[in-house]
């Protein structure tokens, strides 16, 4: 006898696995007793002559969920053993000794190689015959721990050492038939309906532009989307390089969310949970002002890298007018002595001379790089900011709020004088080929 289970649903009711391989018999022996053990039925009905049984389990929340291990591999059971299924996945072929489930987690011990963990069982509590027979469905989350996870230079090799469990929310969905041309896409949302992040099958990429949406890959059958936590993080511009401040947004706070799977022009909702960090005593007060802060602190980095884009796109306009033969020498003086002066307050916000990762050894930084990084400082624990940090990000707000009001008087004083001189001088803004003869 192996492995002794009682039911945590029913008094009286027990699994039982045993073996006896050692006589030369690789029977698999399943018991179930619903009596106290008074009579016993074997529940073997699907797992192979050969595959002698070495443990069973059953589920904490589904009635009627087993698993089993094997010799040679894993089984599941949805009707309490009447008839069982192979729950291989990515398992490889070998003893499963011992299981446990836990937290809606099942461990398997398997000889010599380690133990195994399915992260998630959610989506066999909620399996149904209405489910398997829908178009799509989107199964309710389990509870997602809001958890510190220090993130190394390098990416585990998995073939010689275990993967940890996803750092985010784990969402199950189920798309039927997937075709090239459904449109399906996933929201996260607060409570309120607001958006926080979309993924979806029909986005591209777009490096900078956190809010946009982010390409979701769907295939037919069971889909998985780990969702980290986090809102969008700052806007970018291309060829920014800063100095240690990756561009992570804000994690949410603990609480409830909501997800909804749009599909074809249908919709499925769920609520799920997520749990603050068991080990620290935080407040939700804790949680609230440091998300509170990172936001605003994000907001100034993307009004400051917004504003380099702005002046960047003025300077390629200006750069485009200036090699026009009908300029004139007064027309030339001025658009000089403005990009001088956009020159100016874009280094004031950021340092241009940074085009690597090293530059900013050399070079230094500006607003909107101190910024990034006082955002990037202020999320490595769980703790509201310090009046150091808060202090910090107000004297650099100031100095943001200077450089972007001289840039709103610099452009209304310049553009409207550029562009009557264009007028006045009836210079072509697009010229002809017989023109330019």
């Amino acid at each position: 006898i192996n492995c002794i289970d009682p039911s945590p649903f029913k008094k009286g009711t027990v699994y039982v696995a045993a073996t006896s391989y050692k006589f030369g018999d690789y029977t698999p022996y399943l018991y179930k007793t619903t009596d106290y053990g008074k009579t016993w039925k074997l529940i073997t009905q699907g797992i192979k002559s050969n595959h002698y049984t070495r443990a069973i389990r059953s589920d904490k929340v589904r009635e009627g969920l087993l698993y089993a291990g094997t010799e040679w591999g894993m089984y599941v059971s949805f009707d309490d053993g009447n008839s069982w299924s192979s729950f291989q996945l990515n398992l490889p072929v070998t003893s499963i000794r011992d299981l446990h489930v836990r937290d809606n987690d099942l461990i398997a011990a398997t000889h010599g190689r380690s133990f195994w963990m399915i992260d998630d069982l959610t989506p066999l509590h909620q399996l149904s015959d209405e489910i398997s027979s829908s178009e799509f469905y989107l199964f309710k989350p389990d509870d997602a721990y809001r958890m510190q996870q220090s993130a190394g230079w390098q990416k585990p090799d998995t073939l010689l050492v275990g993967e940890n469990h996803p750092d985010g929310a784990i969402i199950n969905y189920y798309i039927a038939n997937s075709q090239k041309s459904d449109t399906v896409s996933i929201e996260i949302l607060e409570m309120d309906g607001s958006l926080i992040q979309r993924f979806s099958n029909i986005a591209k990429e777009d490096k900078l532009n956190p809010e946009a949406d982010v390409p979701l890959e769907v295939r037919s059958g069971g889909n998985r989307l780990i969702w980290n936590m986090r809102y969008p993080g700052y806007k970018t511009f291309k060829g920014m390089v800063f100095y240690s401040s990756p561009n992570r947004g804000p994690k949410a706070v603990p609480g409830n969310y909501k997800v909804k799977l749009n599909y074809n022009g249908q919709s499925l909702e769920q609520v799920f949970t997520i749990v603050k960090d068991p080990r620290l005593p935080n407040s939700e007060d804790d949680y609230q002002r440091q998300f509170d802060f990172l936001i605003a602190v994000r907001d100034q980095v993307s009004l400051a890298n917004t504003a380099i884009t702005e002046i960047r796109k003025v300077k390629a306009d200006l750069e485009y007018l200036n090699g026009k033969s009908e300029l004139n020498n007064d027309l030339k003086e001025m658009i000089s002595d403005f990009e001088s002066k956009l020159d100016v307050i874009e280094n004031n916000i950021h340092m241009t001379k940074n085009q690597s990762r090293q530059d900013p050894l050399n070079y230094g930084i500006r607003i909107n790089n101190r910024l990034a990084f006082l955002m990037a400082d202020s999320q490595r624990g769980d703790y509201p900011p310090t009046d150091q940090a808060q202090e910090f990000f107000e004297e650099v707000r100031r100095e943001l709020d200077v450089e972007i009001s001289s840039l709103n008087q610099l452009i209304d004083e310049y553009i409207v004088k550029i562009n009557d001189g264009v007028s006045e001088n009836k210079i072509k803004m697009i010229s002809s080929p017989s023109d330019q003869e």
